[in-house]
């Protein structure tokens, strides 16, 4: 081979070589850019897989946590109705209670005098009778009238019984004061002016008597009594 020959070989060959490392790095480069702009993309989609999982577990932490605030809310409301259903049978219960145990016999003194009523030796101005009162009865009760002033005084008193709204007739004072005597209709009014000291009483009955006529029809639903002593002073 003559060397002019050579040198078109040797020139080929650095040709060829040239060619060859141009190719491999244009194919290096080309990987590289590829995987430059794949990797972006993966991390995009990786991001947004973990903002999604994300956004899922905050939509399950707020959902437990409406529900606990839901559950929470129901206890607290069935406290309250169970608190009000409480309050409401004890009212109606007393309500009840005090309807069963009202008074039914009211006393009074008129004429501007400083006494007081004596119910077995108790000093009230009115009380309830016993379940058991009827008609063709008597009802054992003291009651007396006790002076907190001295003077000297005309007195009546009347014993009025009713039947719902029907004043009972025959309504009689068992061992009334003997300064009174007996009028009609309950009436009972003292035969001369009486003198009071300081703590003296008249004596209104030891029981009172209902007659035979009430005894299928008064009770303690519709029996109501009220006791009236009238002071003149002499």
């Amino acid at each position: 081979m003559s060397k002019y020959e050579e040198k078109l070989a040797k020139l080929a060959r650095e040709q060829m070589e040239k060619l060859y490392k141009d190719s491999a790095n244009k194919n290096e480069s080309n990987l590289s850019n590829s995987e430059t702009e794949d990797t972006p993309k993966l991390r995009t989609r990786l991001k947004s897989n973990s903002v999604d999982l994300m956004e899922l577990e905050e939509i399950s932490e707020q959902g437990i946590k409406s529900f606990r605030s839901r559950n929470t809310r129901n206890k607290a409301l069935i406290a309250v109705l169970a608190i009000l259903l409480f309050i409401s049978v004890v009212t109606i219960s007393i309500l009840l209670v005090m309807t069963y145990f009202q008074n039914n016999t009211f006393l009074y003194v008129h004429g501007g005098v400083e006494a007081v009523y004596l119910v077995d030796g108790e000093e009230i101005n009115k009380f309830r009778t016993p379940t058991e009162i009827q008609g063709n009865r008597c009802l054992d009760v003291d009651i007396l009238v006790k002076m907190k002033e001295s003077g000297k005084y005309n007195v009546r008193y009347i014993i009025e019984v009713y039947q719902g709204d029907t004043r009972l007739e025959n309504v009689i004072a068992r061992n009334y004061d003997k300064r009174f005597t007996e009028g009609e209709n309950g009436v009972y009014v003292s035969d001369n002016p009486i003198e009071f000291k300081y703590n003296d009483t008249i004596t209104i009955c030891d029981g009172i008597l209902f007659d035979a006529q009430y005894e299928d029809t008064l009770n303690i639903e519709n029996f109501h009594m009220e006791i009236h002593v009238y002071f003149e002073r002499v």
